[in-house]
């Protein structure tokens, strides 16, 4: 006897065929085969037997459940054993059952998104899991609020209430969740500056807001200063001096009152009007038109002190607490940001003066004596960025450049007052004569 096992892991329809494919029928044998297939117990579930005629077979069909089973290939004539030679074949075939859906699931009765834009994938659990069809479809009861894809990512698109349904293909049944699209809240509030002075009364200054997270529904802010004679501040953040001292700039959010504050210090500046050698702290060189250009759109750079006119810059107050700064080589031009610019790291370049913002400078005096630069176009758009040595260097060449204020050495500056005399001179008499000093 031979033996053969196999196991069926699902319910279905089990063929097994049984074949002769060489016989002794010319000997007068006439044994046949018997084929069976039996359970794990030694039952037998069904059989036949084969004739001894070459090519001659028998199918058997049944229904089987999971389990362990065997086929058995038998002698069943007078001879009670296979000769050599006698050969025979069986051949299976297994077509599962179908396994019908008896119910659908979510992995969430309902959800909130927090956020227009915002996505969440919901997973649909189809029963039993080995089920034969477990498509399923999604659709959403309000595409105004949430709409759904076809894996069941759900998409924020309205604030408000939608039903998701999945719906199963095999019996058509449903699960449900609940989708509440809410706005995102405000969780804090930033301003670009924690402190600031101004210089003079009458002078503007633009603080800025950043709201916390980027994407929060409600980004509104009121404004408010705790001193209104020293500095007053409208509903856009543009603070205003009107009188010497110091006070708080407060913004605070409409949506979970959060906020943030600037302290402002109103103080008369000294007077720097004059002529200047500007030298970086970072690297002890002094600011240049490169090579004595006097053309417009010359780079102002870093270089070796040596005196000349392209090094020295007069300073004239504009009488709102910023300066004009020209080149006492090329008076008609002044420092300017390249075109008005209010990105990180534009060039500073001379330029004939126009009277625009990004030719307006502030000095901000700082404690170790030094100050740093910035143009009103900076202070204006609250991006403060300050002139600075571009990335540190210490060599000479370094362009100068807006950044910002990060309190570094390479943003810092010593003004180092130049003399500045008229001369006269007498031809008849050959005498010259110095004026006193500005």
């Amino acid at each position: 006897m031979d033996q053969y096992r196999f196991t069926v892991n699902t319910s279905g329809i089990f063929t097994l065929v049984g074949i002769w494919t060489g016989d002794f029928y010319g000997y007068n044998w006439e044994e046949d085969l018997g084929i069976g297939l039996y359970d794990s117990n030694g039952n037998i579930i069904n059989a036949a037997s084969l004739y001894y005629s070459d090519g001659y077979y028998r199918a058997l069909s049944m229904s089987l459940a999971p389990g362990t089973y065997y086929i058995h290939v038998l002698q069943i004539s007078d001879y009670q054993y296979l000769y050599v030679g006698e050969q025979y074949g069986i051949l299976t075939s297994f077509e599962p059952s179908s396994i019908s859906v008896t119910g659908v699931t979510l992995n969430k009765n309902s959800t909130t998104i927090n956020g227009v834009g915002a996505t969440e994938k919901l997973t649909a659990i189809v029963a039993p899991v080995n089920a034969t069809n477990k498509n399923v479809t999604w659709s959403s009861g309000n595409n105004n609020i949430a709409t759904v894809s076809a894996d069941g990512t759900v998409t924020a698109v309205g604030y408000g209430t939608a039903t998701v349904t999945v719906r199963t293909a095999d019996g058509n049944y449903t699960a449900n969740c609940t989708v509440t699209v809410a706005p995102v809240p405000v969780t804090g509030i930033t301003l670009n500056t924690a402190s600031t002075t101004i210089n003079g009364i009458g002078v503007t200054e633009k603080l800025t807001e950043t709201i916390i997270p980027n994407n929060a529904y409600n980004k509104n802010v009121a404004w408010s200063s705790s001193n209104t004679s020293i500095a007053t501040v409208d509903s856009t953040g543009r603070v205003t001096s009107v009188g010497y001292g110091t006070a708080s700039i407060t913004a605070t959010t409409y949506d979970g009152a959060k906020t943030a504050t600037c302290a402002v210090s109103v103080q008369a500046q000294n007077d720097y009007s004059g002529i200047y050698n500007i030298r970086s702290k970072n690297s002890s060189l002094v600011m240049d038109v490169y090579g004595g250009g006097t053309v417009e759109g010359t780079n102002i750079i870093q270089w070796g002190y040596h005196g000349r006119e392209n090094q020295q810059w007069r300073f004239a107050s504009l009488g709102n607490g910023y300066y004009k700064i020209t080149s006492v080589l090329n008076p008609s031009f002044s420092l300017d940001v390249y075109g008005g610019g209010t990105n990180l790291g534009n060039r500073v370049i001379q330029w004939t003066y126009h009277g625009g913002t990004n030719q307006q400078w502030k000095i901000i005096e700082n404690a170790d004596g030094s100050c740093s630069l910035m143009s009103r176009l900076a202070v204006e758009n609250g991006t403060r960025y300050v002139l600075d040595v571009y990335g540190g260097g210490t060599v000479e060449g370094v362009n100068v450049i807006q950044w910002s204020g990060n309190n570094g050495d390479n943003q810092k500056w010593y003004l180092e007052q130049v003399r500045d005399y008229t001369l006269s001179y007498n031809c008849n008499g050959g005498t010259a004569i110095a004026s006193s000093p500005e």
